[in-house]
């Protein structure tokens, strides 16, 4: 894949969630406002030397619900979204290990594996692949497909996800999988609609070509061995669930894992704060708060983690909540270290009035001497150096404690990627 780093952002983006730092305290005393606004400036300062100039039309919502992506619930589609230019990609690292460890062979273990419902609602992000044998060794597939059949007419919906046999790619690390698409189908129409997955090979051999040809010549076929009519479920323990799918007819489901949301039914947004606890200081972990609304416009909020040490008042909508007035002790941090637990619920209270377009949070950080408010903390405006920032809980786990965003967290995707040759 191609990737051209540059000073924060200007068009498309990702959030890669990926580094180590060295660990050390934080959270110095404030005794004067103008101490405060020191500290300010040199965390902006010190934000622009290590992520670069930002660009003035900068938006701190990462998540792919914002802007003109946002989608009523109920829509009658089915989203597959390869590459969001908002995605972040920290949580397939995490899970890789428990992805690997799963018996993908149907004819061994029978579990998990479900019915495809070709009128669905739902975000498919394909996470991970690896190649499995197929029935011609001669020909080396370099990439796998899913695709949808609409009144006799094949949309490829993943571009080229670049496989090998027994080799595991990923979003998340280097050896990114190969895809940068997005499509959108409107699924309502289930009698002329069905989905495919399905392999291609590379190369420019005869065998290569037969094989290619043979392939395109069923994919439009109701009944083909390409046909998707069941798929693997994976839930794993940091709650995320993953679809799989077997795109060689090899009866094993690990060629095309997909992260799997209902796009059905909630709004969500991440809100990952920094708190002025020290001017060099970006990982983003001092607050972290999911905040759903679901279909109802019931809203509520789940702290996931609190890597600061100084107490706060976290305003979301109408509703406010205080470290200290859920009974937390103000100067222990909770799930940042060493091995955070990514569906934890360290406290869930009702919200009311979010608005998850303008994103109305904002946390006062109190002084931890005389417990007196020192400084509110908004979302930032677009252009403005952050100090919270929204991301898509599904796609993005926090960073340890004094781990900082990597200084490449933003990209720029190159035109025409997607296409490898091996």
């Amino acid at each position: 894949m191609l990737f051209m780093k540059k000073n924060l952002i200007k068009g498309m983006v990702a959030l890669c969630v990926c580094a180590l730092f060295a660990s050390c305290s934080k959270d110095p005393g404030f005794e004067t406002p103008s101490e405060i606004e020191i500290v300010k400036n040199q965390y902006k300062e010190n934000f622009i030397k290590k992520y670069g100039p930002i660009d003035p039309n900068q938006s701190w919502d990462f998540t792919h619900i914002s802007g003109n992506a946002t989608r009523a619930a109920g829509d009658p589609y089915s989203l597959v979204v390869i590459n969001d230019i908002r995605l972040a990609k920290g949580f397939a690292g995490n899970d890789k290990n428990e992805i690997k460890a799963v018996n993908y062979n149907k004819s061994q273990d029978n579990s998990g594996y479900r019915a495809w419902n070709p009128n669905l609602a739902v975000t498919l992000t394909p996470a991970f692949s690896c190649a499995t044998p197929d029935e011609n060794p001669n020909i080396n597939y370099s990439y796998y497909h899913l695709g949808v059949v609409y009144n006799g007419v094949e949309e490829d919906m993943t571009a080229n996800i670049n496989a090998k046999y027994n080799y595991w790619y990923d979003i998340s690390g280097y050896n990114f999988l190969n895809h940068a698409s997005r499509r959108v189908i409107n699924t309502q129409d289930a009698a002329g609609i069905f989905w495919v997955a399905y392999p291609t090979a590379s190369g420019r051999s005869q065998a290569t070509t037969d094989f290619n040809n043979a392939v395109n010549a069923v994919l439009t076929t109701r009944g083909n061995k390409y046909m998707i009519t069941d798929y693997k479920e994976v839930t794993v323990s940091s709650g995320r669930t993953y679809w799989c799918f077997d795109c060689n007819a090899d009866g094993i489901y690990s060629d095309v894992i997909c992260l799997a949301e209902d796009a059905n039914v909630s709004i969500s947004k991440r809100y990952m704060v920094e708190d002025l606890g020290a001017s060099n200081d970006f990982d983003f972990n001092d607050i972290v708060v999911d905040v759903i609304q679901d279909a109802n416009y019931n809203q509520k909020a789940i702290v996931r983690a609190m890597g600061g040490t100084l107490d706060f008042i976290l305003k979301i909508g109408d509703k406010e909540w205080s470290k200290s007035g859920a009974k937390f002790v103000v100067t222990t941090m909770y799930n940042t270290e060493p091995t955070p637990e990514w569906n934890k619920v360290l406290a869930e209270f009702d919200v009311t009035g979010w608005n998850p377009s303008t994103n109305n949070i904002t946390v006062t950080v109190k002084d931890k001497e005389s417990g007196e408010a020192i400084v509110t903390i908004p979302f930032p405006r677009t252009g403005d150096v952050p100090m919270i920032i929204a991301v898509t809980p599904t796609y993005c786990d926090w960073m340890l404690e004094r781990v900082s965003l990597p200084d490449d967290w933003y990209v720029i995707q190159a035109d025409g990627e997607g296409e490898v040759e091996e």
